[in-house]
């Protein structure tokens, strides 16, 4: 999500009020629809008391009956040896340009990037991107995708701010265009990296029992779902009804959906319903995660020899802290080591309505991500080695790389990812995705799966 664009209902009243903003939605045709395999996901609330706890002996929900059917698919019948060790299960997070992180955790996995055969991989906003590459273990492919060259490749901008901070410009092309941005070019690009060798591995999975699935957030209902993406590529390669084309294409909306953040990008239309980000409603698939690991948990209880305890891996592509804030006040000197926020009775600075949003997304992004990591890990296990957790660190700050010219701008020897992230701002001033503080958490992100031990290939 980008540094400056936050939650869209606070410029409702405003844009309702002026003519020309209302924006028309994409009318599919019958015939073109997608036709989804779809669940409907349950976003749990927390208490006073912290997490809920689920009723005892209450039934799971569809969505996390079918995630333990998959971590099932591979269970020896019984009296054959189990060769193929427990189940293993993916949860890849949101996080934008962070995404880089989860690429580089790919490409670090058991040394060289070999990742262990999931049964189930779930994934969220630009985790819905790196979802596919990880069900079927190319990482090399991940790595490509989140190694840009200009932000260009990704998104077309419709207004852009000066020094990171939007203006009249900005808000008039939010009014007109519905966004500040459109992902046709991330369109293209996943078109290319999907290639029928990747659809057919994904089919063949699918096949198997294993399960692919990405977060969208359906803005009619209100409702979180899950859209099953190997039974999608299935019915690709199969060529169902001669659409072989068509099914591609709801593949890649579905990942397109899955990662427009409201105001940052439009909203897409899947069988006329309106869908943006999943991280709007959650982080992780926490509720049903813990559902179908519950489930399992029980049948290990009953028959631990037949059934193995599944391993959970979660990778949060951002740091689940809120970012350093400016200072608030008109003269910034006066903010200090001591007062970061400056004394009370300094005059606040002006404000605008799109940093007001900014500021608001940050927080509520802060409170999901948190509350979706951490009622998986609360629920997953209690055994060492089978809830794996792996995010963005302070250590990042320390992290240094370098990077040829004429990419390094000038910049000979090592910098830090923040360095790097300055660079990228004072040269190209990126809406969003910045070219060098990416490929510097590519790196990061392979150094820390390798210090994490996550190579045992379970």
């Amino acid at each position: 999500m980008p540094r400056w664009v936050g939650n869209a209902a606070i410029l409702g009243a405003l844009c309702c009020a002026l003519p020309g903003c209302s924006q028309k939605a994409v009318f599919t045709p019958e015939s073109k629809m997608c036709g989804f395999v779809a669940y409907d996901l349950e976003v749990p609330v927390p208490t006073s008391e912290g997490l809920p706890e689920p009723p005892s002996g209450a039934p799971v929900s569809s969505f996390a009956a079918a995630i333990e059917e998959a971590l099932s698919s591979s269970d020896a019948p019984a009296g054959v040896p189990d060769t193929d060790g427990p189940p293993r299960l993916l949860s890849i997070s949101g996080g934008g340009e962070f995404g880089a992180f989860g690429a580089g955790i790919f490409s670090g996995w058991n040394g060289d990037g070999d990742m262990p055969d999931f049964h189930v991989v779930t994934g969220i906003s630009t985790g819905s991107i790196l979802s596919t590459f990880a069900f079927v273990d190319r990482a090399d492919l991940a790595v490509d995708g989140y190694t840009i060259d200009s932000e260009a490749q990704l998104l077309d901008v419709y207004a852009r701010p000066r020094n990171g901070q939007p203006g009249a410009a900005n808000i008039a092309s939010l009014l007109r265009k519905g966004a500040f941005a459109d992902l046709a070019p991330l369109r293209g690009r996943l078109a290319g990296y999907l290639s029928e060798d990747v659809m057919r591995a994904v089919a063949q999975r699918h096949a198997q029992g294993r399960r692919l699935y990405v977060g969208v957030t359906n803005v009619d209902t209100g409702q979180a779902e899950a859209f099953d993406m190997g039974e999608m590529a299935t019915r690709h390669v199969n060529n169902l009804n001669g659409r072989a084309a068509q099914w591609k294409d709801c593949y890649i909306e579905a990942i397109i959906a899955s990662s427009s953040a409201p105001m940052a990008a439009r909203p897409v239309f899947i069988d006329n319903t309106m869908y943006v980000d999943g991280g709007v409603r959650f982080g992780m698939f926490a509720e049903a995660v813990v559902g179908a690991v519950i489930s399992r948990q029980a049948r290990v209880n009953i028959d631990a020899q037949s059934v193995d305890a599944p391993v959970v891996y979660a990778i949060v592509n951002g740091t689940l802290t809120l970012p350093e804030r400016p200072c608030p006040k008109k003269d910034r000197s006066l903010c200090t080591e001591e007062q970061p926020m400056g004394p009370r009775h300094a005059p606040h600075r002006n404000w605008n309505i799109i940093e007001l949003a900014l500021q608001s997304e940050e927080m509520l992004v802060d409170q999901v991500y948190r509350f979706s990591a951490a009622s998986v890990e609360q629920e997953a296990c209690d055994e060492p080695g089978c809830f794996n957790f792996m995010r963005i660190t302070d250590d990042v700050k320390e992290f240094a790389i370098s990077l040829p010219a004429p990419l390094n701008a000038g910049r000979a020897g090592q910098l830090t990812c923040p360095e790097w992230a300055e660079v990228d701002i004072a040269v190209d001033d990126p809406i969003q995705f910045q070219k060098r503080y990416m490929r510097c958490l590519i790196a990061y992100g392979k150094a820390r799966v390798q210090s994490e031990g996550w190579g045992d290939k379970i």
